[in-house]
């Protein structure tokens, strides 16, 4: 999980630094490189969630997760425009970016994506601190047997 929101964190900081440049040729292999950062992360996360409970409780598991990622996003994007908002007004434009020109568009959305950058670094923080480290034994291909409480009742068939 670690190593993905750092390779998140290294994207974001390049794509910073891509739209800062004005070189937009590399934006898709950045755009890349994260979304290949956030699944090395999004992924085991996913996976100790859902590890962490009985199967009888993964639906409930699975959907607390799904809305905590959203939320999350949801939050993102707020941020996200609260730092432009700032950026824009300190700049001197008018009205969320009106009479802003592609030079001051791209300082801000390059300070915006810094600290994107920044935020992701400070997460993997304590993941790096306090993670458990995964041993082979650990890792398992088999599907976990469910328990008795878990049997799906069968339907009678009429004759």
């Amino acid at each position: 999980m670690t190593a993905g929101l750092g390779i998140a964190a290294l994207a974001l900081f390049a794509f910073a630094g891509t739209i800062q440049d004005g070189n937009i040729g590399f934006l898709v292999p950045v755009l890349a490189v994260f979304a290949a950062g956030y699944a090395l992360f999004q992924s085991p996360n996913n996976i100790e969630i859902m590890r962490g409970l009985p199967p009888a409780k993964s639906g409930i598991a699975s959907s607390l997760s799904g809305t905590g990622r959203h939320f999350g996003m949801a939050l993102g994007v707020a941020a996200a425009a609260i730092i432009f908002s700032v950026q824009f007004s300190l700049a001197g434009a008018k009205e969320a970016g009106i009479g802003a020109g592609p030079e001051m568009f791209a300082s801000v959305s390059a300070t915006t994506m810094t600290v994107a950058a920044v935020i992701c670094l400070i997460a993997a923080l304590p993941l790096f601190v306090w993670a458990k480290p995964v041993h082979k034994k650990h890792i398992s291909t088999k599907i976990r047997r469910r328990s008795n409480d878990d049997k799906i009742p069968k339907i009678k068939q009429k004759s």
